[in-house]
């Protein structure tokens, strides 16, 4: 039973080759889970003084309905466009454990262009030339991590319109996979081959950790395993 679902899965994400059919199977698919399901973002149990990195600030919204529940946690919100940036540094400019940073996350240092599409942007290489973009920062996650002495980090959540290889791919490669306790990530499908880099990328993260749920393309959670 479990391989038939797979390969029914497999076969809605042919799909994604179709922009149109792309976005509107992934908008009904993220309006279900967020009806539903959305209270399973924030059910992760913290600690006093936990360290969580939100790469993909956004608005801040994440950050703040986790700071209500953890307020003595430290709180690292990482993001590249500089509007919304700004927007994140202002609603939590009198906290003092909540760190703002004007760059996203990658597997290195470098200078890229977003594309603007509305309330988000696109990591995609391949961009769209009537659209609005923005030259953006990111920094390598493991050079971050070891400049910054971090030695766990209790809740990685990554919602980067498809940096998430690249990102998750650097954390694997140098070992800080394992010093993160809980990951929370939005998988993107931008491009064809997207599928397969995820298939071969999850598959490397349950080495390490194991799901705790599953709504593929919307929103994956993984906790660290304890051997």
């Amino acid at each position: 039973m479990k391989q038939q679902l797979i390969d029914f899965f497999e076969f809605k994400f042919h799909l994604y080759r179709y922009k149109t059919l792309k976005n509107l199977f992934h908008r009904v698919r993220v309006k279900e889970f967020m009806s539903k399901d959305e209270k399973k973002l924030f059910d992760i149990q913290l600690k006093p003084k936990s360290i969580i990195f939100d790469v993909g600030g956004y608005e801040g919204s994440f950050t703040e309905r986790l700071f209500n529940k953890n307020p003595q946690s430290f709180f690292y919100v990482f993001e590249p466009i500089y509007k919304f940036y700004k927007n994140i540094k202002r609603k939590f400019e009198n906290t003092d454990n909540i760190f703002i940073f004007p760059v996203g996350l990658s597997d290195e240092n470098k200078t890229i262009p977003l594309e603007l599409n509305f309330d988000r942007t696109s990591h995609s290489g391949m961009l769209d030339v009537d659209s609005q973009f923005e030259l953006s920062n990111l920094k390598s996650i493991s050079e971050f991590i070891i400049e910054k002495k971090i030695e766990s980090i209790d809740l990685l959540k990554l919602n980067v319109e498809g940096a998430e290889y690249e990102i998750l791919n650097n954390l694997i490669n140098t070992n800080l996979i394992c010093r993160i306790k809980t990951l929370l990530i939005q998988f993107h499908l931008n491009e064809n081959i997207d599928y397969s880099k995820y298939k071969i990328l999850k598959n490397k993260i349950l080495k390490t950790h194991k799901s705790e749920f599953n709504s593929i393309f919307v929103w994956e959670k993984f906790t660290l395993k304890t051997f």
